[in-house]
């Protein structure tokens, strides 16, 4: 019963997930004046999407039909859904709820057949070998399950290490593969490098989760810039 309940819990985070607002900017009529204004006095408006019409921050991308996505992070095939600073709380955790919910079939298939070995006196006058193949002739389904579910978490661990190291460093994913194009991340021994960097792991945990909550409240344009212009605090 367990089981099915988180299940059901996780197919619903899933569901949610796939129609979740990642951060989209919704154009409004002062921007887009704005902008406008920018151009016929010959200023480049950089701040501006010229598909949008909305001022974008520095870690704002615009992505195909998603328009302009706040902290753009990378798009998931599994969700169809940009993840950015609207939902990538939930994306975390609902990649933490996955985790758990394979893990706990797992768990229970294993103690299943277990308990058929146990309680069969069969297997015991067998050799391991001639267990293993009958095992495998009866539970067939169930162990190929077993074997994917278990690809499929290490799977997910791996996912959830990586996005918890760029967290961890004050990055995006899009800034760890395009870092060349944005002033405010560096390469150095390899390795990229964020001006927005806090300082410490904790610091950029922190500041993570609170830009996630607080997105709508975003910094100016040129506030921003002056975060680009600070050393880098993070030594090599």
């Amino acid at each position: 019963m367990g089981f099915v309940i988180l299940l059901v819990y996780s197919l619903s985070l899933y569901l949610k997930l796939r129609k979740s607002d990642p951060g989209k900017i919704q154009p409004n009529e002062f921007e887009l004046d704005e902008m406008l204004r920018e151009l016929a006095e010959d200023e480049s408006p950089q701040s501006y999407c010229q598909t949008c019409y909305v001022r974008k921050n520095l870690r704002t991308k615009h992505y195909l039909r998603f328009g302009c996505i706040v902290r753009f992070d990378h798009y998931c095939v599994w969700i169809g859904n940009c993840v950015g600073v609207g939902n990538h709380l939930a994306f975390l955790f609902a990649l933490f709820m996955f985790c758990v919910t394979m893990i706990t079939f797992v768990t229970v298939s294993i103690l299943t057949i277990n308990h058929n070995i146990s309680k069969s006196s069969n297997f015991k006058s067998k050799t391991f070998l001639a267990t293993f193949n009958e095992l495998f002739m009866l539970f067939t389904p169930l162990i190929w399950i077993v074997i994917y579910l278990i690809l499929q978490t290490l799977t997910i661990l791996a996912l959830l290490y990586d996005q918890f190291r760029l967290i961890a460093h004050n990055l995006t994913k899009n800034e760890e593969i395009n870092g060349h194009r944005y002033n405010h991340v560096e390469n150095r021994a390899g390795m990229q490098y964020s001006t927005l960097d806090q300082g410490g792991y904790y610091k950029n945990v922190k500041y993570f989760v609170n830009e996630c909550k607080n997105w709508r409240m975003k910094p100016s344009r040129s506030e921003e810039e002056e975060l680009v212009q600070q050393p880098l605090n993070r030594s090599v």
